[in-house]
């Protein structure tokens, strides 16, 4: 009975003891991936006075112990985000690792973006290269993998979604992939990725689109300076709402509507003079001088028509005298000067109409 008593005594104060060992180091156990490779468990210590995590069941990576200090028991675990410990050993332990699996495994978790880049220099892997060059946090390390990254599909991810407008570019001038320099062409928020996407790209339908359709009159122009589509040249021609590139589509044009439209229609005289110098179309000629609010037009159109009842009209009609005077020149109809001599306001435009009679 004494020794059953003793027994259970000696148990509980071991218990005891070792629940206040526990306590004072601060015992946790973590399981994690060996960095070497060997997917074993590793128990850690630590210390309640210093941030750093203490190594008490060792391991070694093969035959170099790299991120292990056996002397002081103290395991680094470059890149595992869970445990604090200092960078400058980190970096030391990087630098005499030889591990890819370790050097990538710091290259892709460290939560310092120097030891990051130290361990991206080592790495020839290139599913961990592809995978800092889409996912980590820097773009300067963003930069370094897409430099060192040879897949298309990064390259595409990348020149499409990056945040960073300079990787984006990067990746631009990499990828060779028609469907993403399109995108890009015709959807990136950033008007000198999208020239440069147009200056690359060969798709008659994404120039087209981006003539017509961006917000960017000078992408605009780019894209009707490479456009060979009647239509698109045509539409810009008329519809745009830049008068420079109105004008650049029109001297690429060689549709008669499209110029007795505009000669007609656009709200720009200047324009409306240079189609009307283009246009040989009788119909054209003549309404424009009977009916543009411009009295230069109406001039300029007077000039080129020759059509008797347009002249009449105008030598009628007129709001401006010296059209009047240009029509009365130009009419050889008797009515027409004897309705004037009779009607005209003008004392000058009735003379004149006297004079043309009376030859």
């Amino acid at each position: 009975m004494f020794k059953i008593i003793n027994n259970n005594i000696m148990k509980k104060l071991f218990l005891f003891l070792l629940v206040v060992m526990l306590a004072s180091c601060s015992i946790s156990v973590v399981s994690t991936t060996n960095p070497c490779g060997t997917g074993s468990s590793i128990v850690f210590k630590k210390g309640k006075n210093h941030g750093r995590v203490v190594h008490i069941t060792q391991y070694h990576c093969g035959v170099d112990s790299v991120l292990c200090n056996d002397s002081v028991e103290e395991c680094f675990i470059a890149g595992n985000e869970l445990y604090e410990s200092d960078p400058e050993k980190r970096k030391s332990a990087l630098e005499k690792t030889n591990s890819q699996n370790t050097i990538n495994y710091v290259a892709i978790n460290d939560f310092e973006p120097d030891i990051r880049k130290m361990a991206l220099a080592r790495t020839s892997s290139p599913s961990t290269i592809n995978q800092i060059a889409l996912r980590d946090s820097e773009p300067e390390i963003r930069k370094m993998a897409l430099a060192k990254t040879s897949s298309p599909s990064t390259i595409n991810e990348i020149a499409l979604r990056d945040r960073d407008p300079e990787i984006r570019k990067m990746a631009l001038a990499k990828t060779s992939s028609p469907s993403t320099i399109n995108q890009i062409a015709l959807r990136d928020s950033d008007p000198e990725i999208r020239k440069m996407a147009i200056k690359k790209t060969s798709s008659p339908s994404t120039i087209n689109e981006i003539a017509l359709r961006d917000r960017d009159p000078e992408i605009r122009k780019m894209a009707l300076a490479r456009t060979s589509s009647p239509s698109t040249i045509n539409e810009i021609a008329l519809r745009d709402s830049d008068p420079e590139i109105r004008r650049m589509a029109f001297a690429k044009t060689s549709s008669p509507s499209t110029i007795n439209e505009i000669a007609m229609r656009d709200r720009d005289p200047e324009f409306r003079k240079m189609a009307l110098s283009r246009t040989s179309s009788p119909s054209t000629i003549n309404e424009i001088a009977l009916r543009d609010s411009n009295s230069e037009i109406r001039k300029m159109a007077l000039a080129k028509t020759s059509s008797p009842s347009t002249i009449n009209e105008i030598a009628m009609r007129d709001r401006d005298p010296e059209i009047r005077k240009m029509a009365i020149k130009k009419t050889n109809s008797p009515s027409t000067l004897q309705y004037i001599l009779l009607n005209d306001s003008d004392p000058e435009i009735r003379e004149l109409a006297r004079q043309r009679l009376s030859r």
